[in-house]
């Protein structure tokens, strides 16, 4: 009886190890459809953080009361200074996705929909007018020119709406989109840190970013699971797209970059 006993647990055990393979090989070939969106927009940041500041932060970011030798609140280590400053972000980000979560479960749809509707227009009028700015001053136009400005911002502000709000744009559109927002957003945060704590954020997101969107409690998976609930644009601004191999086309959130807007 013991003998038997022991086999069934063992059995049980076995089916439950073949189960969750089962699970994370799915949840890995949905990740592997997106790998190159996902490294576009790596490679864009690199480029827009690099080419246009110069891996510079701002010295006057409202992110300063971080630790930071600069401002006197340090611990006495930079390293040290950017592993607290990177926690603590990423601890920001991961109760502002839980309470957005939470807002989405428990169906507080208004609420959800003007937070969202809110960043979105934030992103693609605000922090794309702010880069543009600085580009130009990184090409030598020093102030921008205002007339050539406003035009592109309107231009790309009119085209988001289009593209997040509306099914009149082709899928690339979306994903150029997303793809910009999202490193815009990134190098909007990576100017604001403290010099060390960037690249400590940037590994801690990593880690964060793959448990919000693969495991069974992650915010972002269970916000996408709930988004057939709300209109088929309200979360698009969040995602990368890739078609699955019936053509048919697959939304996942698979980054935080316009969700902590």
């Amino acid at each position: 009886m013991a003998q038997a006993a022991l086999d069934e647990i063992a059995s049980k055990d076995e089916r439950e190890m073949w189960a969750a393979i089962e699970y994370w090989t799915k949840q890995l070939k949905q990740v592997e459809k997106l790998l190159i969106p996902v490294t576009l927009n790596i490679l864009l940041t690199l480029i827009i953080w690099v080419g246009v500041y110069g891996t510079k932060t701002d010295s006057n970011s409202v992110f300063y009361y971080m630790l930071d030798p600069k401002h006197n609140r340090t611990t006495g280590s930079e390293i040290v200074d950017g592993m607290v400053n990177g926690m603590g972000c990423v601890l920001m980000l991961a109760v502002i996705s839980f309470l957005l979560l939470a807002m989405a479960l428990h169906d507080y749809k208004r609420l959800v929909q003007l937070w969202l509707y809110m960043s979105c227009v934030l992103i693609i009028f605000g922090v794309f007018a702010s880069f543009l700015i600085d580009l130009f001053k990184a090409v030598g136009f020093r102030p921008a020119p205002p007339i050539l400005t406003t035009l592109t911002v309107i231009a790309y502000g009119t085209v988001g709406i289009l593209v997040f709000f509306t099914k009149r744009t082709p899928l690339y559109m979306h994903q150029f989109y997303v793809i910009c927002n999202c490193s815009l957003v990134s190098v909007f945060y990576l100017r604001m840190f403290p010099t060390h704590t960037a690249w400590f954020v940037l590994v801690c997101i990593i880690i964060w970013d793959a448990f919000a969107v693969l495991a069974p409690v992650g915010p972002l998976r269970r916000i996408n699971e709930k988004a057939h609930e709300y209109s088929d644009q309200i979360l698009r601004f969040l995602m990368f797209t890739a078609e699955d191999g019936s053509d048919e086309q697959r939304e996942e959130a698979v980054g935080l970059a316009s969700f902590q807007m």
